[in-house]
């Protein structure tokens, strides 16, 4: 849960990678944002936001936008174009995971952290209502056919074997 924050990922999975022994394994999980949610923020999230508009979005929920310069938007298609570009590795395992249980979690600790006297507006009643529908099963058994069907899942799951040396 680190390289969305770092300036330059391909950088550190490279540096990661050099370091790894030979048949070794890196793991790393990173958020995907082509999902509908951003846990940095703890907000409802539109995928494929420009940072000049996520900053936008975020103000406009009374959040601070500076924190946006700071996050890469990962998505699957840029991980794989990055490991790709580097020799040696072996992506092995798929990025995108099934976990739904996250959510609800989320949301509620978003809930559980508003003052009684901030829970009021259109945003809460929108979080709760969330909060309410994604606590069913029904509705995570749902949400997991979607992404199993669209492809696109909350969370990256990158896993890396180096390549054992020939010889």
């Amino acid at each position: 849960m680190v390289l969305e924050h770092v300036k330059y990922p391909k950088k550190v999975l490279e540096e990661s990678c050099r370091v790894l022994k030979p048949g070794g394994i890196l793991v790393f999980s990173v958020p995907n944002y082509r999902w509908i949610y951003e846990g940095h923020y703890n907000i409802p999230w539109f995928p494929f936001f420009s940072k000049p508009i996520a900053q936008k979005y975020v103000s406009w929920l009374g959040r601070d936008p500076k924190y946006i310069d700071h996050l890469n938007f990962l998505t699957p298609r840029k991980v794989k174009k990055i490991i790709g570009e580097i020799a040696g590795i072996e992506l092995c395992f798929p990025l995108e995971y099934k976990s739904f249980e996250f959510i609800e979690q989320r949301v509620k600790s978003y809930l559980l952290s508003t003052k009684k006297n901030d829970q009021r507006g259109v945003f809460v009643l929108f979080i709760k209502f969330l909060h309410m529908v994604i606590s069913n099963r029904v509705c995570r058994a749902m949400l997991g056919v979607w992404a199993r069907l669209t492809g696109i899942y909350h969370e990256m799951h990158i896993v890396i074997k180096k390549q054992a040396s020939s010889g």
